[in-house]
C-alpha cells in the first residue's frame, strides 16, 4: 500500500468514527431532551390532574366508600387525589424514560423501551380489571353482612371477597399473557392461602378480623 492509500484509508476511518462519535452524541442528546420533555410533563399532569380530581369531589367520593380510611392505613400523609396524581407522575415519567431509551439506539435499550411500549396496553387492562374486581369484593363483603344477620357473615365476607380477587388475579395474568400452567396454580395457590387465614382468623380472632378489610365497625364502635 503506497502512502497516498493510507492516508485516505486513516481519512477514511477518523471520518467514520466521527460519524459514529457525532451521531452518538446526536442520540444521547435526543434522549437527554425526551427525559426532561416527559418530566415536565409529568409534573404538569400531576399538578392538573390532583386539581380536577378535587374540583369533582374525589376525595369525599373515596371517603363514602372507605377507601381513605384504607389508604391512611398505609400512608397519612395521602389524600386519594394525591395518590392519583402521584401515580400520574411516575407512569409518564417512566413513559418517557423509555422512549428515551429508544432514542440512544443501543440495541438491548432500545428493545428494552420497545417491549415496555408493547406490554403497556396490556399492563393497562390487567390493572384496570384489579381494581373493577377489588370494587366488587369490597362490595360482595358489604352486602353479604348487610344481608346476613349472623356472626358467620364476616367469615363468609371474607370468603367471597378472597375468591373475587382470586378470579380477577387470574383474569389479569391471563390478560399479560402467562400461560395457564403457570397463573392456574399461582391463583389457586393464593387462594388456598387466603382461605386458611381467613378461616383460622376467624376461629381465634373472631371478633377483630378482617373487620377493618370489609368496613364493619367493632362492637365498641356501635357496629355488631
Amino acid at each position: 500500500m503506497d502512502a497516498l492509500s493510507a492516508q485516505l484509508l486513516t481519512a477514511s476511518q477518523i471520518g467514520e468514527w466521527s460519524s459514529a462519535l457525532l451521531g452518538g452524541v446526536r442520540s444521547l442528546l435526543f434522549a437527554v431532551i425526551v427525559f426532561v420533555a416527559g418530566l415536565v410533563l409529568a409534573e404538569v399532569t400531576k399538578v392538573l390532574g390532583v386539581a380536577l380530581l378535587r374540583l369533582l369531589r374525589w376525595d369525599g367520593l373515596c371517603d363514602r366508600v372507605g377507601l381513605t380510611a384504607q389508604l391512611h392505613r398505609h400512608r397519612r400523609d395521602l389524600t386519594p387525589s394525591t395518590l392519583v396524581g402521584e401515580l400520574l407522575f411516575w407512569f409518564i415519567l417512566l413513559s418517557g424514560a423509555m422512549q428515551a431509551l429508544q432514542q440512544l439506539e443501543i440495541g438491548w435499550l432500545a428493545a428494552l423501551g420497545r417491549a415496555y411500549f408493547a406490554i403497556l396496553p396490556l399492563a393497562a387492562q390487567a390493572a384496570v380489571t384489579l381494581l373493577v374486581v377489588w370494587w366488587l369484593a369490597l362490595a360482595l363483603g358489604r352486602l353479604i353482612l348487610a344481608v346476613v344477620d349472623h356472626p358467620a357473615a364476616v367469615l363468609g365476607a371474607g370468603l367471597v371477597q378472597a375468591l373475587t380477587l382470586s378470579l380477577g388475579l387470574f383474569s389479569a395474568l391471563e390478560t399479560l399473557g402467562v400461560e395457564r400452567t403457570l397463573s392456574l396454580p399461582m391463583t389457586l395457590v393464593l387462594l388456598a392461602a387466603a382461605t386458611l387465614a381467613i378461616a383460622l382468623g376467624w376461629a381465634f380472632h373472631r371478633t377483630t378480623l378482617f373487620r377493618t378489610t370489609i368496613r364493619v365497625p367493632d362492637e365498641t364502635e356501635g357496629g355488631r
